[in-house]
């Protein structure tokens, strides 16, 4: 699917309908998208000037007139930190270009919705690990030289919790590196939430197939940077999450030799509908337009992905099984500790005895917490079992 169409927005919640922590629909049935201050962080924040004027130029400039005052600030900021990142290579860049990173990182992988985050928050409970933290993926370019100042400025901006999920939010929590990917400069599928009515930009980098050398070579630049970045003030072992990494396997091997990964996998008749309603909500908090995509081009968006990814995921992994280990969200809920363990045991990490107390102890935090349940109508859910069938096989689903 390489776009979604400018018809009247038909997503409605009688397609997903979420528990009771959603947050109402609108008179079509629409779920209803929470506001998010404007100066809240979006992921085109840490961007340079130049690279923000590349996103507003893949997207025509086509802003809504409702999202001209966040593109203005962040042409503001975007200059901003284009000083602060030249600072900061001043200060920090012939360290940063020395850097070692003496361990491979390990990678959690998985289509998004399939536990990713909480298995990443997990393992960065172990000291050995260094996880990137929000603050630092939204500010690659100048973590070093502003997060000791900055970084209770921008918490103060934070909601308490995500929208999508009421899963706790904060400036030093764990968080995806594909967004300081994105906000360095490098193509990623990210930048599509900008214009989400144009067609869906960089998908080619979720199979890495079709991705011509430049474009290679600017993903590879912006990765290293920013593990670099990372371990040149004595970070541990790295410990990376975002599901578009999941058909990259191959290519962070080469980035990375001998990089492990844990690639998390969960029934797709719960992570189909949930992928939908997180493109909503991403699209409509960060979009410089009013998302007005059909709810079948949305639809046809996530099951096109999922099958790139796990296709892609597949394919690569066969040659480096050694690497990977596979965990089951399901599993990993039911009995973290053991599922963690079974990492630690196929990877070969150390340190797993002074990890699973913290485990334990942070489960235990969490027994409070609802997961969002969905209600599929029978289309929906005839689809899933349909199309995403060997996904269902393969894992145990079936």
């Amino acid at each position: 699917m390489s776009e979604i169409n400018s018809k009247p927005n038909r997503l409605a919640v009688s397609v997903t309908k979420t528990s009771s922590r959603a947050n109402g629909t609108d008179k079509r049935g629409m779920e209803k998208i929470p506001k998010v201050s404007a100066v809240t962080p979006r992921p085109w924040h840490g961007m340079r000037f130049l690279s923000y004027l590349g996103l507003l130029k893949a997207g025509r400039f086509r802003i809504h007139f409702l999202g001209l005052g966040m593109a203005i600030s962040i042409f503001f900021f975007s200059m901003v930190t284009s000083v602060m990142a030249m600072l900061q290579n001043l200060v920090w860049g012939r360290r940063i270009r020395a850097a070692k990173i003496q361990d491979p990182p390990v990678f959690v992988i998985g289509h998004w919705r399939s536990g990713t985050t909480l298995v990443h928050e997990l393992l960065s409970l172990d000291d050995r690990l260094t996880a990137p933290s929000t603050y630092q993926v939204f500010a690659p370019g100048h973590f070093l030289i502003s997060e000791s100042w900055l970084k209770t400025i921008v918490g103060w901006t934070l909601p308490a919790t995500r929208q999508l999920d009421n899963m706790a939010t904060g400036p030093d929590r764990p968080q995806e590196d594909e967004f300081a990917i994105c906000a360095l400069g490098a193509p990623s599928p990210y930048s599509s939430m900008a214009f989400p009515n144009l067609p869906l930009q960089n998908q080619n980098t979720i199979d890495m197939k079709g991705v011509s050398k430049s474009d290679r070579q600017r993903l590879r630049k912006a990765i290293c940077y920013f593990a670099k970045a990372l371990t040149s003030r004595g970070a541990g072992r790295l410990v990376l999450k975002s599901p578009t990494h999941t058909g990259r396997v191959e290519f962070l091997r080469s980035v990375f030799p001998g990089a492990k990964f844990i690639h998390i996998s969960r029934e797709p008749l719960d992570v189909i509908p949930s992928t939908m309603r997180l493109w909503r909500h991403l699209d409509s908090i960060n979009g410089f337009q009013i998302p007005n995509y059909p709810e079948d081009g949305l639809r046809e968006r996530v099951f096109n992905t999922f099958k790139k990814m796990d296709e892609a995921y597949e394919e690569q992994a066969s040659d480096c099984l050694d690497d990977i280990c596979q965990l089951k969200y399901e599993d990993i809920v039911t009995d973290p500790v053991r599922c963690l363990g079974k990492a630690y045991d196929e990877l070969g990490l150390e340190g797993f005895d002074e990890l699973s107390p913290k485990i334990t102890k942070e489960m235990e935090s969490r027994k409070g917490y609802k997961k969002n349940t969905h209600q599929l109508d029978n289309d929906l859910r005839q689809e899933i079992e349909t199309r995403c069938r060997g996904y269902r096989e393969r894992h145990g689903y079936v």
